[in-house]
């Protein structure tokens, strides 16, 4: 049993889930939010990257990990005496907690084969003035990676950023991303998620996508890369699991990981969505155009730089028009800085890691070259000015955090699963994904189809999926037939495919576990399917 510790009082907002005996407690480690001064409450983590935390000399963050843990490898430990509540994980071939994939050969269209990886550096790193040259920050004989032109930040003066300076010379046309590199910046502590825990941060995003590299590149929509949320849930076997994709409900991803070029994608191994290591490959959505770097309207009235005609100096916004909350000015250097924000009540009572992990394909044309701006002999140097910058992450903040419940045979939703073998504790008509759909068959009549439920359904409330294709290999342009259509088990289809075509069809299962739709199966030869969602 647990107990609300008295001396702690908590938000009106939380009041029923205290009364629940649901315990809020003050986070591991003393929150900091300056800029957000209401929120510096018990059950509130912030990370504005500025907080001196350790009372050394100076400003710590650890760039690589300072240990893997013997039992799990995909949990790094961060150094215990940084500033900053994270830390990044390098890249490679197999690189801990990430598992960059060479490529993801043999998935998506037209792909002819991988080339082999350049070895890379993880361009996750703090971005100040104070960082830099001669500070003991970057590993020896590597370009710097501070903040030329002086820094940005939402606020104070420190921010995160994944991208490459490869000059002191405060331009931007000397800033740029990898090709072929996938890193993570993850959140450090856990975290244990309570009924009203939400996440938020703000950010700018910029990477080559269809509309800064001209026409007939990418498809509408597209990008070469681009940057995700993802969260990790710890299991009843006391390891954290795979990764899975969030979906903010507030300024969410902008554009998709494109499968038209020839050269596959950088992808992580780790992720837990069907089909294996696929959540940052084709068709993925992901943020590739938020905020600006270096405009200066945050009411989306002007393009001040000229380079943004569509969504002037606000990026790819959706849940607002700007303005303060949503698009602002920073409190040092140049750019206009977009919030996004994500509802984490699914995953209530789960203790679980965040990461935001930026991805960079690459490499149709460029050989080995290294980015855009670092063409290998031969190889054409591509200006893609301020599209070209990467990420920069500022001011996380998580609320209504609990106090870490590592006693696994909690079970609050009375569903006979354990919390950490729940997929969500509150609800208990469901536990699990559901498995895949079975014994797909169509009638005589040639019109109606009927399947039989997943062997595995990890709920007592299953709906379905139908989805048509015109091609046996290609779901993400199906048709959905059915969509979320409640627990019957069979559709009908009154279409007929023209002469000589054929039609194809996948069922796939719904449950109310976070993203809980199942696997689409897998093909003869064992590849997996994958398919558009529905609607």
């Amino acid at each position: 049993m647990h107990r609300l510790l008295s001396p702690f009082l908590i938000p009106a907002a939380l009041a029923a889930a205290a009364a629940a005996g649901l315990p809020v407690f003050p986070p591991p480690i003393p929150a900091s939010c300056p800029q957000f001064p209401t929120r510096n409450a018990p059950g509130v983590l912030c990370e504005d990257f500025d907080t001196e935390r350790n009372a050394m000399a100076g400003f710590q963050f650890t760039r690589l990990p300072a240990g893997v843990d013997p039992n799990d490898p995909q949990r790094a430990l961060g150094d215990p005496v940084d500033d900053v509540l994270g830390f990044t994980l390098g890249t490679g071939a197999a690189p801990a907690g990430i598992d960059g994939r060479v490529c993801s050969d043999g998935q998506g269209v037209m792909r002819l084969g991988c080339n082999a990886p350049v070895p890379e550096e993880n361009d996750w790193h703090l971005h100040s003035r104070f960082e830099g040259p001669g500070a003991g920050y970057d590993p020896p004989n590597r370009p710097n990676i501070g903040a030329p032109e002086g820094g940005k930040a939402h606020s104070g003066f420190r921010s995160m950023h994944w991208g490459r300076h490869l000059s002191e010379t405060p331009t931007f046309k000397e800033t740029s991303t990898r090709f072929r590199q996938i890193a993570a910046f993850i959140l450090e502590p856990e975290v244990s998620l309570g009924p009203a825990s939400r996440l938020e941060f703000w950010q700018m995003i910029s990477v080559p996508d269809d509309e800064s590299t001209g026409t007939g590149f990418l498809p509408p929509g597209g990008t070469f890369g681009g940057g995700q949320v993802q969260i990790s849930l710890l299991g009843s076997d006391g390891r954290f699991g795979r990764w899975r994709r969030l979906a903010p409900d507030f300024n969410g991803y902008d554009s998709t990981i494109n499968d038209t070029i020839s050269i596959c994608q950088f992808d992580p191994g780790d992720d837990g969505l069907p089909p294996a290591d696929d959540t940052m490959c084709d068709h993925s959505p992901m943020w590739a155009d938020l905020g600006d770097l270096t405009g200066a309207d945050p009411n989306c009235v002007i393009d001040t730089n000229n380079n943004d005609s569509a969504h002037k100096d606000c990026g790819a916004i959706s849940s607002c028009t700007g303005g303060p909350g949503c698009t602002e000015r920073g409190s040092i250097g140049t750019g206009v800085w977009a919030r996004s924000a994500f509802d984490l009540s699914p995953f209530s009572g789960r203790q679980a890691r965040l990461r935001w992990i930026a991805s960079m394909g690459g490499g149709w044309s460029f050989g080995i070259t290294r980015s855009l701006l670092e063409p290998e002999p031969g190889n054409q140097l591509y200006d893609y000015d301020d599209v070209d910058d990467g990420w920069y992450i500022d001011d996380i903040v998580l609320t209504d955090l609990r106090q870490a419940n590592l006693d696994c045979a909690e079970d609050s939703d009375m569903d006979g699963v354990s919390l950490c073998g729940d997929c969500t504790d509150s609800d208990a008509t469901a536990w699990a994904l559901p498995g895949e759909v079975v014994d797909l068959t169509f009638a005589a009549d040639a019109r109606t189809l009927s399947w039989s439920p997943p062997a595995s359904p990890g709920s007592t409330a299953l709906t379905y999926d139908l989805l048509r294709s015109n091609s046996r290999g290609d779901f993400w342009t199906a048709a959905c037939l059915e969509s979320n259509d409640g627990s019957n088990l069979t559709a009908v289809d009154a279409q007929s495919p023209s002469a000589g075509g054929v039609f194809y069809y996948l069922a796939r299962a719904r449950d109310n576990c976070p993203y809980g739709r199942s696997a689409l199966g897998s093909s003869s030869a064992g590849v997996p399917h994958d398919g558009r969602g529905c609607p």
